[in-house]
């Protein structure tokens, strides 16, 4: 394609537009769409409803796509059009269906700009509309769904994709076997608890012979030792828990009841969503396994244990065929599947792990409920662990042994909801801010706001309330939870405070010419812990208070224009490396280091578990500054500190679990820079998804439906 490709509306106004090379594969695909080279005209009514979708957040390419699709109905219509487009904005907010009962249809249609009066009347046309195209519009039945791109349930009133409404049957149904299997009985549980709990606890450091002392004993709490319980024992376990409360400690444990009950490390598999995650799994692990001693940590078991993996990389995943290698027709090889960050997990993508799953195979999963749900439509793991039973109050062997046979007596007895929920162990304590002041205002901040409760944030008496600073109040304190108003306070202004405060203490570090990674550990390692100190968050990419924006001003605040190459900056890896072992989400920092030949080459240096790694700047696929990241990326780390930029009005992405989130990745204080009303409208309003996987799980576990759509 070479030259121009508009497309406008009938007054002859461009209103999309793709030019040359850079969007020839888009603009080829829209060609062959529409069938038309140069300008293509849309009739006025589409015209208007193209500038709204793209002002919702439609892409240009989605809405053309869109409209080929309504253009295969017997009678297409903007009426159809739209709800198609509605249908999209569902999915694009993460629900799995779109409510098409005429009120919440009616408010939909509002959205793209359509009259209150005039959405109304549209909406209550919908369901003979969806009667007339029986080809696009299929019906939801007990045995399977019509085979037709989009599927209404049998009250008419949710519109699926029929993908997302075949995942949900099918997990549902999954899940429900995995439900009815009987839960595990072990002879030798009390010596093997006795060993790993009692006798070689982990430790809160790596063990060392010094004065003969190891490391200082984890205790670990009541609930933390219940899910460990429950996990070895049931047949599927669901472990939810916020930041810091431990659940790493109890993937340990029950690795470490596994290994001590027999089971061979190679039946053990464990898998993350992101590369990430699971890289930071394995690392956590082995730090883990390293607190122990010597005598119980059980190496030769645990060399043959498998690397944790992504969930993609498990099941086969080839982008060359465009399909995984692992299904129902050749399932995993694992017995016991253990998946860290759940919450991250998709319906497509858990309703492929769960099909790919050895019939009685365990899967053990981790999650927190109350973070920011997968990017992708769905909510599984909040969806099936809305419910818990209580853990038990003490640590006591007998105790747990009671929680244990309770929670079994329901799982084979009890009502469908009773039975999942004793599938669920919640975690409440939370380990990772300390008792003092800022630690408990860090978490009393959290709580409040994962309650949605705005006036307790923002009322300057409540004990809940977060601290309003002003210019006289500069710099924030080093502790608890603050807020900063924009106009108290400039984007730049606040740059150089961050600068001064957090960069520049070791500028020095970052401007020297490194010998080795061997001989320079303990300068790189004093470079990684400052930069650990604090983590800034923007809940955007682009924009004013954007990521984008404020990686910008700090290279040119920090380097002031000393060249492309800005020693000691953070990046961030933004595609998995596997040759590399790089990962999506993985931040290393910029050095100079001698050459063999002379002068200085340029690497980027990496933390491990085992200490540092480098490789050339410059050979990655991709990079991007990482002195501001998004939310989302920070999820599952860590810092000292936490400054978190609003943007500058409130969007879709203003939501309470990404403050939530943000918040809770901080142990000892919180700078929330953006408008209070920016704020207030974020708590207030929750990331809630429409979805049909509860309702139709505990419908399995009701009626013993096994049969697999």
């Amino acid at each position: 394609m070479t030259g121009s490709f508009f497309l406008a509306s009938e007054s002859g106004a461009p209103v999309f537009s793709i030019v040359d090379r850079q969007f020839s594969a888009l603009g080829t695909v829209l060609q062959q769409l529409l069938g038309v080279d140069g300008t293509h005209l849309l009739p006025s009514a589409e015209g208007r409803l193209f500038e709204r979708a793209v002002q919702y957040g439609i892409a240009p390419a989605d809405f053309y796509a869109t409209r080929k699709i309504a253009s295969l109905a017997r009678c297409p219509s903007p009426l159809l059009l739209t709800v198609l487009l509605c249908e999209k904005l569902a999915s694009g907010d993460g629900n799995t269906y779109l409510n098409i009962e005429t009120e919440a249809l009616a408010a939909r249609f509002v959205s793209l700009g359509f009259e209150s009066e005039e959405a109304n009347e549209m909406a209550r046309q919908v369901p003979a509309m969806i009667a007339s195209e029986p080809d696009l519009f299929g019906t939801a039945t007990p045995s399977m769904p019509q085979a037709a791109p989009f599927i209404v349930n049998a009250n008419g009133t949710e519109l699926y994709r029929h993908s997302f409404h075949v995942a949900e049957q099918s997990i549902s149904i999954e899940l429900g076997k995995c439900l009815k299997r009987p839960w595990a009985r072990h002879d030798r549980l009390e010596q093997a608890f006795e060993r790993i709990v009692s006798q070689f606890p982990a430790g809160s450091r790596p063990w060392t012979d010094e004065d003969g002392i190891g490391a200082a004993p984890i205790s670990l709490a009541p609930e933390q030792l219940a899910a460990a319980m429950t996990a070895v024992h049931a047949p599927l376990t669901f472990i939810s828990g916020g930041p810091g409360t431990g659940k790493t400690s109890i993937v340990l444990t029950i690795l470490r009841l596994l290994a001590e009950l027999g089971v061979a490390p190679g039946a053990i598999q464990l898998a993350a969503p992101t590369g990430r995650a699971a890289n930071r799994i394995g690392e956590s692990l082995e730090r883990g396994f390293g607190t122990l001693a010597p005598e119980a940590r059980c190496d030769a078991w645990r060399a043959q244990l498998p690397a944790p993996k992504t969930v993609h990389r498990l099941l086969g995943w080839s982008p060359h065929r465009n399909q995984f290698n692992h299904g129902p027709f050749n399932p995993l090889s694992a017995e016991w599947l253990i998946i860290d960050e759940s919450s991250m997990l998709d319906v497509l993508m858990a309703e492929r792990l769960l099909l790919a799953m050895k019939p009685g195979a365990r899967l053990i999963m981790l999650g927190d409920a109350d973070q920011l749900p997968s990017v992708d439509a769905g909510a599984v793991f909040r969806d099936v662990t809305s419910h818990a039973r209580p853990a038990p109050g003490t640590a006591r062997l007998e105790s747990l042994i009671a929680d244990l046979d309770d929670r079994r007596r329901v799982a084979g007895s009890g009502s469908p909801e009773a039975r999942l929920a004793a599938h669920v162990v919640q975690l409440q304590r939370t380990f990772r801010q300390s008792d003092d002041f800022g630690g408990r205002h860090v978490r009393a901040v959290a709580a409040a706001c994962n309650r949605m409760d705005s006036n307790a944030l923002l009322d300057a008496c409540g004990e809940d309330a977060i601290r309003v600073l002003n210019p006289d109040t500069l710099p924030p304190p080093l502790d608890g939870v603050s807020s900063l108003d924009p106009t108290d306070c400039s984007l730049l202004d606040l740059v150089d405070l961050l600068r001064h405060r957090f960069y520049e203490p070791y500028r020095d570090l970052a401007r020297r010419t490194y010998t080795s990674l061997e001989s320079d550990t303990e300068s790189i390692s004093r470079m990684f812990r400052t930069l650990d100190e604090m983590r800034l968050l923007c809940l955007t990419h682009r924009g004013t208070f954007g990521v984008e924006t404020l990686n910008q001003l700090f290279k040119e605040r920090i380097f002031r224009g000393e060249g492309p190459f800005l020693p000691g900056a953070p990046w961030m890896v933004t595609r998995n490396d596997y040759r590399q072992g790089l990962f999506n989400g993985d931040i290393g920092v910029s050095l100079w280091f001698a050459s063999p030949e002379g002068g200085a080459a340029r690497w980027l240096v990496f933390r491990t578990e085992t200490g540092f790694r480098r490789i050339p700047f410059g050979n990655q696929v991709g990079l991007t500054p990482a002195y501001a990241t998004t939310v989302h990326k920070s999820q599952g780390s860590e810092a000292g500190h936490v400054v978190l930029v609003l943007p500058e009005r409130k969007n879709a992405l203003c939501r309470k679990e990404l403050i939530y989130t943000a918040v809770t990745r901080a142990k000892k204080s919180v700078l929330i820079y953006g408008s209070r009303q920016v704020l207030r409208g974020a708590v207030e309003e929750s990331m809630e998804r429409a979805s049909g996987l509860r309702r139709n799980l505990v419908r399995t576990l009701a009626t013993g439906a096994e049969e697999r759509h």
